[in-house]
């Protein structure tokens, strides 16, 4: 029994020294409105930017992003991700970590809402028409989702194919062990899962 609790305070004594070893080194969290990413031309109210700006630039509320023979993924809160692609441009209404509102003036967007809390109110403004983000949803795997991201270079074909057959295989292996497995283990095992990826997301330059 000693020897159980010891390992958990070990393991929770890393967690915590990696959580508050990130401001110490000066890494800051990203703010909303940062771009994650650029690929060929693209400015800021007509400004050029280039790959200096991604992870650096935050697109404040008034300004425009635009594309021309280019990509760009905008952090909207943390774990929502905007993304347009050649000529297109968006406005950013509002920029606040509780109230992120945008417009797109033009082209085509993709929006990806890996998580979002209730306290988040994300706007998405298109033509008069005003969409507001509520639950979480990733694209769905499949020929129609795949198409708007293949038009735009955003999808590797090879990388897809694995991750659908992934899916598939994953989930027919984890639903037959799954079914003899008691609860208690299924949370521990997911949260041990969960601490290792984050520990390695947090660890790789």
């Amino acid at each position: 029994m000693f020897m159980k609790r010891a390992r958990l305070q070990a393991i929770s004594g890393l967690f915590l020294a990696a959580l508050f070893c990130g401001p110490a080194n000066g890494a800051a969290p990203p703010q909303p409105g940062t771009i994650n990413y650029l690929e060929g031309q693209a400015s800021l109210n007509g400004q050029a930017l280039t790959q200096s700006a991604v992870g650096a630039v935050t697109i404040e509320g008034g300004q425009v992003l635009t594309t021309q023979n280019g990509r760009a993924e905008i952090l909207l809160t943390p774990g929502i991700f905007f993304r347009i692609g050649n000529n297109a441009a968006v406005q950013m209404d509002s920029s606040g970590l509780a109230n992120t509102v945008l417009t797109l003036q033009r082209g085509r967007a993709l929006v990806e809402v890996a998580n979002i809390l209730p306290e988040n109110n994300v706007v998405i403004n298109e033509n008069g028409a005003s969409t507001r983000l509520l639950k979480p949803g990733i694209p769905p795997i499949g020929i129609l989702a795949v198409i708007p991201y293949f038009e735009h270079r955003w999808v590797d074909v090879r990388a897809a194919v694995l991750i659908c057959l992934g899916f598939l295989l994953g989930g027919w292996i984890g639903g037959n062990l799954a079914a003899g497995v008691s609860e208690l283990i299924l949370r521990r095992t997911f949260a041990a899962v969960l601490f290792v990826i984050a520990a390695r997301l947090f660890f790789t330059r």
